[in-house]
This record gives C-alpha cells, sequence and structure tokens, in this order.
C-alpha cells in the first residue's frame, strides 16, 4: 500500500480498508470476477479495478469515505471531494481513465460514470475543466468552488452526496 509522506491522519489505511471492503462486497456477486489494476494503471490512468461479467468490463476507481477536513473527525458521506489536478498538477482521478467512480457510503458504495460526473462538477462549479486551473483556486475551502492546498498543485473541490443521486447511479447496499 503507498503511503504518502505527508500522510499524518492514515488517510492511505483508510482508503485501502474502504477498497477493500469494495471488492469484498463486489465479490459476493457471483457472476463477476474482480481484477486489480496494474501499478500503472493506478497511479497514471486512476483505476483501482475491472470488473468482468458475462457481457461487460468496467473499470472502477474505488474512493473511501472522507473527512470534510484533515481532522475534522471520522470519515463521512455527505461531503464528496473531487480532485480534479493531483498533487504534482497532473490530472487527478475525475480526469482519468476509469468508467465508473464508486463512493463508499456508510450504507454501501455510490457508483456513477464517471463522464456524467466530470459534466456534474463542470455544472456545479460554473466552469469546464479546462478552466478548473489553479490560478481560479482559492486556499480557503468551500461548495463548488476550487481549491488548491498551500504548496501543492492540486485542484479540489467539494459536492454532495445529494449531487450525485441526481445523475444516473447504482447503488450497491451492504
Amino acid at each position: 500500500m503507498y503511503k504518502n509522506t505527508k500522510d499524518s491522519n492514515n488517510s492511505a489505511l483508510i482508503g485501502q480498508k474502504g477498497e477493500d471492503l469494495f471488492v469484498e462486497l463486489i465479490e459476493k456477486k457471483k457472476h463477476i470476477t474482480v481484477v486489480k489494476a496494474t501499478w500503472k494503471e493506478n497511479v497514471y490512468d486512476h483505476i483501482d479495478y475491472t470488473l468482468i461479467g458475462n457481457d461487460y468490463k468496467i473499470t472502477v476507481d474505488v474512493k473511501a469515505m472522507k473527512r470534510t477536513g484533515r481532522w475534522d473527525g471520522k470519515p463521512q458521506d455527505k461531503i464528496i471531494w473531487l480532485e480534479i489536478k493531483n498533487v504534482s498538477g497532473k490530472n487527478g482521478w475525475l480526469l482519468g481513465k476509469a468508467n465508473c467512480i464508486s463512493f463508499q457510503c456508510e450504507d454501501g458504495f455510490l457508483c456513477v460514470a464517471r463522464k456524467k460526473l466530470v459534466k456534474l462538477c463542470e455544472k456545479l462549479v460554473g466552469l469546464s475543466t479546462k478552466e478548473m486551473i489553479l490560478e481560479n483556486c482559492k486556499s480557503k475551502k468551500g461548495m463548488y468552488t476550487l481549491y488548491t492546498r498551500n504548496g501543492r498543485k492540486d485542484i479540489l473541490t467539494m459536492i454532495t452526496k445529494k449531487d450525485l443521486l441526481s445523475i444516473e447511479h447504482e447503488y450497491i447496499k451492504y
């Protein structure tokens, strides 16, 4: 498991536990095979798993529940963080190659098509992804506002779970 040197609050461990729970839930469905992504697919394409069924093949990036802030208590599922650019300034997982993003919730996983999520993000933020650049970021986080952290090149925003439910989705309950 990869752990960033600045991960002082176990975010990587929380993420891994979320992924493990997702795999466990999917593997209970007898008609689906779960294939872990290669290191390269994970790092560069933002793909965690490929799900293979009788007549489909879907790539998925799994997102564990997140805190609203680094020290804001326990992970929750009301506010959803979206990563447009990563800390290096390269495309974040929202602009990756996964077909589907699967968000861990308290009662299961909420799965949405990544491209539909991109369109929703553009609508809620009021900018196309091409316009989502560091110059349009603020140092204070807020809903539907582009945010970057000091000394990094990441671009993030927050939306609500209710926003996710407004687009086509599949909810896989525990």
